[in-house]
């Protein structure tokens, strides 16, 4: 807010001219990359088609390229659509909103539990926290057969565990998951994983819900997500 003096209104105003100028760059260069990959398509539709007659040895390499390209552009246009769709803030009961997702997945016959306290309400994007939630889970899964989520409280914030007991990360890449398009070989390839958004997309919501998201590798094995966000009103 432009406030007190003019010593202070003035900095203020620069300061806030200055992050205009940066969301509106932001928002520029999400448009253009979802405007890229949206274009690819079509060429990579062309040379699927072109290849349908060539000799297996170089048909089969090739539409694995063009099948990890589609995934890629795919997650993506999600990424962009999601970053263009408004954000609600509303309270959200996580307990419960964690309570059906692990009924949806036991319901197609996923191994995914939850224990812990069974209320914490937080005021977010409901939408955008499922998707926080359901990209850690299929993580989880993917990578270890079965996710364990545990919900607490700790003073004034909501700590959602997802634990697998899956093959864990090296220490050193425990943060480089977290940018877009990294994948870690070999236990996270393309033939379990995907374009290497989820993680990125992930830590985006919880920071955008005011929280965090970190990685720890278990004791006995597997890879622990911890989420902390800020608890409202109960």
């Amino acid at each position: 807010p432009l406030e007190g003096p003019a010593g202070l209104r003035t900095p203020a105003q620069a300061v806030n001219n200055m992050q205009a100028r940066i969301s509106a760059f932001v928002r520029e260069r999400t448009a253009m990359i979802g405007a890229i990959a949206h274009d690819l398509r079509t060429p990579l539709a062309r040379i699927a088609f072109r290849i349908e007659n060539a000799d297996d040895a170089l048909r089969t390499p090739i539409q694995n390229d063009i099948e990890q390209m589609r995934e890629m552009i795919s997650a993506t246009l999600s990424f962009v659509k999601a970053e263009a769709q408004p954000k609600s803030h509303v309270p959200v009961d996580l307990g419960l909103l964690l309570a059906r997702l692990a009924a949806s997945e036991a319901s197609i016959g996923r191994n995914v539990t939850l224990s812990g306290r069974r209320t914490a309400t937080i005021d977010g994007d409901p939408v955008s926290l499922q998707r926080l939630f359901q990209n850690l889970v299929d993580n989880a899964v993917a990578f270890g057969g079965a996710a364990e989520i545990e919900l607490r409280r700790e003073g004034g914030a909501a700590l959602i565990e997802i634990a697998d007991r899956g093959p864990g990360l090296p220490e050193d890449k425990l943060e480089t998951v977290f940018d877009p398009f990294v994948r870690i070989e070999p236990s996270r390839n393309r033939a379990t994983g995907g374009a290497g958004l989820g993680l990125s997309i992930a830590r985006d919501i919880a920071e955008g819900e005011g929280g965090t998201l970190t990685l720890g590798n278990r004791g006995g094995g597997g890879l622990d997500a911890v989420i902390a966000l800020p608890v409202g009103g109960e």
